[in-house]
């Protein structure tokens, strides 16, 4: 596959000089309006603009690396199309001010409302292209648009692709040590909502999971496990040996030591599996026994299932 199909040289767009997301957006869909390449009324424009926004302001489109790939499946297009954008210096530096992000690229997608797995395919060809070594840092310092389209038109992407973690892992990852109080783990969860944290020793490496579900367990006696209910109980007090030992308790007291690791090579296939039928409630990617991402289910909602 060659993703040049879906594009012509006026969709890319270097060196822009545009401090607002919006305009951006609305800049690159004019490209796409005026491509030689696909028809693309220009009576969806607006939509498709409105459902990128929108989808931004819920789910950033970070692939990554500096890598952006907002998207949008609109009705009334036949074909799908793509843009390209990078930011000139000047701009990069007012993103990073204004929306917390150093973007190299941008590349929209936007895609026929009826052709989903058609999205996935090249949302994971426009991972798997600017996976190329120093291909990102090159267009990125390039003025020409002809170049920069020649640069892409020459490689040729594997039919045989399929979306990494890697490409939809969370890198911004909270923490927990075996030494940290669970007083402090319950603070964390509590303030961020999270269902989960991985545990980390000094080296960056894994080695538990704390779960509200533990949490909550904490002091539950074995033998409720195999009760149909506990009606006849009603006063035993569940958090009773947690109080009581709350000033020494730390996360390896309560952590599970056997957390759900994968690598950035795995599929999406594989964090389904352990999501939905192996019942993780986060998996943590691991490379060279150190952490760098997590998957959730949130995770695959939000990315894949909502494209």
């Amino acid at each position: 596959m060659n993703i040049t199909q879906y594009f012509s040289i006026s969709q890319i767009s270097l060196d822009c000089d545009i401090y607002d997301r919006d305009e951006l957006f609305e800049y690159m869909i004019g490209t796409i309006i005026d491509n030689p390449v696909s028809p693309f009324p220009s009576s969806v424009k607006d939509k498709a603009l409105w459902l990128l926004e929108e989808r931004e302001k819920h789910t950033a489109s970070n692939m990554g690396n500096g890598i952006f790939v907002p998207h949008a499946r609109v009705e009334g297009i036949d074909y799908p199309a793509i843009a390209m954008a990078t930011l000139s210096a000047k701009a990069k530096a007012a993103w990073i001010e204004k929306y917390k992000i150093d973007a190299k690229i941008f590349v929209m997608l936007i895609i026929p409302k009826e052709q989903p797995t058609l999205g996935l395919k090249l949302i994971a060809g426009i991972a798997q292209l600017f996976e190329k070594p120093d291909l990102l840092s090159e267009i990125g310092s390039m003025k020409s648009s002809k170049a920069a389209y020649s640069k892409i038109q020459a490689i040729t992407i594997s039919n045989d692709i399929s979306l990494r973690l890697r490409n939809i892992m969370n890198r911004d990852i909270d923490t927990l040590s075996p030494d940290t109080k669970l007083s402090e783990a319950v603070r964390i969860m509590h303030i961020k909502r999270y269902q989960s944290m991985p545990v980390v020793d000094d080296s960056g490496a894994v080695v538990g999971e704390v779960t509200a579900d533990m949490l909550l367990s904490h002091g539950i006696p074995d033998f409720f496990k195999n009760l149909a209910t506990v009606s006849f109980i009603r006063e035993f007090d569940p958090l009773e040996k947690y109080f009581a030992n709350e000033a020494s308790l730390t996360c390896s007291d309560c952590m599970n030591a056997e957390p759900c690791c994968l690598s950035e090579e795995a599929t999406i296939l594989e964090s389904i599996f352990e999501l939905s039928i192996r019942k993780h409630q986060c998996i943590y990617i691991v490379e060279n026994n150190k952490l760098v991402g997590s998957v959730n289910s949130n995770t695959v909602l939000d990315k894949l299932l909502n494209i």
